[in-house]
């Protein structure tokens, strides 16, 4: 019975993919990736952008299958065009921000998640990222500054503290970075608590 659910499925896919219009191309792109096809996604979302080449979440959708697939710079070049069609969209300069990090390029990844603050200033992600960003470039008092921020727009995200505290430490303020280091553990579930070593104690 599960393969005859599986082959009408499939069935179905093929079918709804010999439809022309851009809503057809898209289900049927949204399709594929959820069967993890995801060069088949990639070809339904080029096919849009051949059709209409100002469409803007094509190439931002196309570009997270690329990132899924772990092609960043394929995933980088689709954003930034969506970026280019759409200079607002916040989530094209985050996600590229995420994989310049990946990718070891910390000038740039700052340059994004500047962008994201500036459309979003309550952007706390968009603070820590680049907080991660300037401390590979040891510019550990801006990527202090960045990780407070991320804690006063959303003090609810455990990594935000701990990453701070075990800079604070890193750098002598250990007073401060035993307070985050603690603030940490009391939001942290059972399984992320870590055991705060000297010179904590």
């Amino acid at each position: 019975m599960k393969k005859i659910k599986i082959a009408i499925l499939i069935l179905f896919i093929i079918s709804n993919c010999f439809s022309q219009t851009k809503e057809d191309f898209n289900n049927c792109a949204a399709e594929k990736f959820n069967l993890k096809d995801y060069l088949g996604a990639i070809e339904e979302f080029s096919k849009i952008i051949e059709i209409y080449p100002y469409d803007s979440m094509a190439y931002f959708d196309r570009g997270f299958v690329k990132e899924t697939m772990l092609d960043y710079l394929g995933a980088i070049e689709d954003y930034s065009q969506q970026i280019i069609i759409d200079k607002n969209h916040i989530d094209s300069y985050f996600l590229r921000g995420i994989l310049k990090n990946n990718l070891k390029d910390y000038n740039g990844a700052i340059l994004d998640f500047n962008a994201v603050i500036k459309l979003e200033t309550s952007n706390a992600d968009a603070y820590y990222f680049r907080g991660n960003a300037k401390e590979e470039l040891k510019q550990f008092k801006s990527a202090l500054d960045d990780y407070g921020k991320a804690i006063l727009v959303n003090a609810t995200i455990p990594n935000y503290y701990l990453r701070s505290g075990n800079l604070k430490i890193s750098t002598g303020l250990t007073e401060s970075g035993c307070e985050d280091l603690k603030k940490y553990n009391e939001i942290a579930t059972e399984t992320e608590k870590v055991k705060i070593k000297s010179p904590c104690q």
